[in-house]
């Protein structure tokens, strides 16, 4: 079962040093494949990265609409990181991220939203220099202090990634960041600082923090852009040619950023207190603080009885168009009258992130956990 997903997650299999093509089956994933079929698959992948790059590239991505997640309620608290390296940008190309910047904060606050915005610039000064403090709520306040930002000669021991992110951590930590929101960060630059990798690892592990890296240039280079990004790579790892590209594709990125499921930690209770029916639920899991060297089982116990559920380890919105539904479950039935389904998915190593939809029948008070089980050697 499953097997449609391995046409879109070799690039996830890939990444995570490991041949898609020595799987035979992953219990609970339904990665399945067949060497007969290498070539076609091959030529399905091609084509599909053709069109991806082109929609990215000539237009925003029409299918992919702001907040489609209603388990956003249309929030997000995000952060613009941006690297003003003189080497990497010129003042033109700094007018044009700062305009990309603008237009994809506008698309992300329609009626009835409440985004938070903070933007970072570093590379070029000594500090890092935080241009719209966290949390400014507005769009056109953002774009108020964009207009005053300037051009930035380069001074000795310029700033780095990894001294922006320590800004994002800071404010992530203060009582402005709010809890049950998802935490997104867009890094724009012409040359990845991979040595920032830990601190992008510890934003996702300690508050809950998905990154997305937006590469410009023929330095940016979708390796070094990975290891600074979360996973799925093949969603939040952007490649441009030019800083123009950026600003054509503003509203794509909003997209991407809106609809980063809200994450949840193993033990804690996803709530909802009405649901629509036939309308999907997406939330994700942060398996990476619960891996050890033995593969682990994940349980998600909800009362949402028999609701249909998707998972995936390559789509943070898992659907019918990219997953196929998950029926191992169990269900107790208890003295209160209320019906509880546990659902298993078994998870490889070195897996970051898991991701989980469910279509709702209408019920309300919807109630969800997430539990991690490492399996025994043994059982392997």
């Amino acid at each position: 079962m499953y097997s449609n997903e391995i046409i879109k997650k070799h690039d996830f299999l890939k990444n995570h040093g490991r041949n898609p093509l020595s799987f035979s089956s992953i219990n609970g994933l339904g990665i399945s494949y067949h060497l007969k079929h290498k070539k076609k698959l091959f030529k399905m992948q091609n084509i599909f990265y053709l069109v991806v790059l082109f929609s990215i590239g000539i237009n925003a991505n029409p299918l992919l609409r702001v907040y489609e997640n209603p388990l956003n309620n249309k929030q997000v608290d995000l952060f613009f990181v941006v690297d003003e390296a003189n080497a990497n940008m010129n003042q033109l190309e700094l007018g044009q991220i700062k305009l990309a910047i603008i237009d994809a904060a506008t698309e992300l606050q329609p009626s009835g939203s409440s985004p938070y915005f903070g933007v970072y610039f570093y590379g070029a000064k000594t500090s890092v220099e935080a241009v719209v403090p966290f949390p400014t709520t507005s769009a056109a306040t953002m774009k108020s202090k964009l207009d005053l930002k300037q051009y930035s000669v380069g001074q000795s021991s310029p700033s780095t990634l990894s001294s922006a992110l320590q800004l994002v951590r800071s404010a992530c930590g203060s009582t402005s960041a709010r809890s049950n929101v998802p935490r997104v960060a867009v890094i724009f630059t012409a040359n990845p600082y991979v040595l920032a990798e830990s601190y992008v690892r510890e934003l996702e592990s300690s508050y809950g923090m998905t990154v997305i890296a937006v590469g410009i240039g023929p330095l940016a280079l979708v390796s070094s852009l990975q290891k600074i990004s979360s996973h799925p790579s093949a969603t939040y790892v952007m490649s441009f040619n030019a800083y123009s590209d950026v600003v054509s594709s503003a509203r794509y990125i909003s997209g991407v950023v809106s609809n980063v499921p809200p994450a949840l930690t193993r033990g804690s209770t996803l709530s909802i207190s009405s649901t629509t029916n036939g309308v999907l639920y997406s939330v994700q899991l942060n398996t990476a603080g619960h891996i050890n060297n033995n593969e682990t089982l994940v349980t998600y116990t909800t009362n949402c009885h028999f609701c249909t559920v998707y998972i995936s380890l390559g789509y943070p919105n898992p659907s019918s168009a990219n997953a196929n539904q998950n029926t191992d479950r169990k269900y107790i039935y208890t003295s209160s009258g209320t019906y509880y389904d546990t659902y298993y998915f078994r998870i490889p190593k070195s897996t970051n992130r898991l991701f989980l939809s469910f279509v709702a029948n209408g019920a309300s008070s919807i109630t969800g956990v997430f539990d991690t089980l490492a399996i025994p050697q043994i059982l392997q």
